[in-house]
């Protein structure tokens, strides 16, 4: 009741708009203020929310981060405990619910036409969603370096714009913060109920490709959404462990994505599975490996040139060799009862398609570079057929042989 009144001067002038150092001063008063009254001041900064969700678009940078700030003490005290009743402080479920809305202008841009359109038309610094994104952005990385707090599932949809947006080159600022943002936030350990909307949020942006490949997300954005799942997923590894659905979905979208008409994205697909079959969350790894070798047994067209790689039979064929390869890869400096038999069967595609071949003799020239210290305690876990083979693989042919 004592600071009454210089509360109410200090939010009726709130981005007054005279001065970008006048209003990130009265902000800066602001973020003080509510700090000093905590829980005890919900009305008011329901009050305060309302002005803040009518700023999020402001032209200047230091003003959406001292907004970011003011977001965050709002809402510093939106706790739910056990058999007790919630706060009466304004909700980050509420706020996001106001928030989505003023990004619909992007859905078509980033999840409904081509990306070289995106990056010229929908990115735009003038567009008033991009300051949005922004503005959300700078509250996410405050809240994590500064006055931490678990995610929430409603934070979800919102992280798959980041991720979309992540790629442009259009506004190097926007880039920054998204590369930042993904980079804290896939290394989050998640609550349960955050865990199928982290997955759902990758699934919007790699499946957004329609048949005829003529909208949908850029390649680029989907490489970023399986690297974000790949470091969230070793981030909540033994919470993943106990939901075997969850599991099952990470492995079917990585599968599928093993056909993708981009390489970039196979490749990225392939490292994943790897890594994640080494830590052996899927628990039937066996199945796993007899399916890659179907998918790199798929038949060709016949007339399929060498130096083809528009065609989706090389995609699958490619997916499944790429994906052999970094389970090679993962291990250099052991060698697992399954991986002589795997190299085995590499030998047969050290001829035909060069995308394919190329796969091949990379990865074997790094199992050579990694096993060779100690390769005499390598070479004990092969039979002599598979030494025979893996010679053939490792050793340069001979130009007078």
């Amino acid at each position: 009741r004592r600071f009454s009144r210089l509360i109410n001067m200090a939010t009726q002038e709130f981005l007054s708009g005279r001065t970008i150092f006048h209003d990130t001063s009265n902000l800066s008063l602001l973020e003080t203020i509510v700090a000093q009254f905590e829980w005890k001041y919900a009305e008011g900064l329901h009050k305060l929310m309302d002005k803040i969700t009518g700023n999020l678009n402001n032209n200047y940078k230091n003003v959406r981060d001292k907004i970011g700030h003011m977001i965050d003490r709002c809402t510093a005290h939106d706790h739910m405990m056990p058999n007790c009743r919630p706060t009466t402080n304004p909700r980050r479920s509420d706020f996001m619910a106001r928030v989505m809305p003023m990004l619909s202008s992007l859905d078509e841009g980033l999840f409904g036409t081509e990306w070289v359109v995106v990056d010229k038309i929908s990115l735009t610094d003038d567009n008033d969603a991009i300051k949005v994104v922004k503005t959300i952005i700078s509250w996410i990385l405050y809240s994590r370096f500064v006055a931490y707090v678990r995610l929430f599932p409603s934070i979800f949809p919102f992280i798959s714009y980041i991720i979309a947006l992540e790629p442009s080159e259009v506004d190097p600022d926007l880039k920054g913060l998204c590369t930042q943002a993904l980079s804290v936030l896939s290394r989050e350990t998640l609550a349960d109920p955050c865990l199928e909307p982290a997955l759902m949020t990758v699934k919007k942006v790699v499946n957004s490709t329609s048949e005829d490949r003529t909208v949908g997300c850029s390649w680029k954005a989907k490489c970023t959404a399986l690297v974000y799942l790949q470091v969230m997923s070793f981030s909540n590894l033994y919470m993943l462990r106990s939901d075997p659905y969850l599991v099952g979905e990470i492995r079917k979208l990585l599968m599928d994505s093993l056909k993708s008409p981009h390489v970039e994205v196979r490749q990225v697909a392939g490292q994943t599975i790897g890594g994640l079959m080494k830590t052996d969350l899927f628990k039937d790894n066996d199945n796993i490996l007899n399916e890659l070798k179907a998918m790199a047994r798929t038949k060709l067209p016949k007339g399929t040139k060498s130096s083809q790689t528009d065609i989706k039979e090389i995609w699958i064929r490619h997916g499944g060799v790429k994906t052999l390869c970094a389970l090679v890869e993962c291990f250099p400096y052991s060698i697992p009862p399954w991986l002589p038999e795997v190299i085995v069967f590499l030998n047969d595609f050290t001829r035909g398609n060069v995308m394919i071949t190329n796969e091949v003799k990379k990865c074997m020239s790094n199992f050579k570079r990694t096993h060779l210290d100690s390769w005499e305690e390598h070479k004990t876990k092969f039979t002599e057929d598979q030494l025979l083979v893996l010679q053939d693989l490792l050793v340069s042919p001979n130009y007078y042989a």
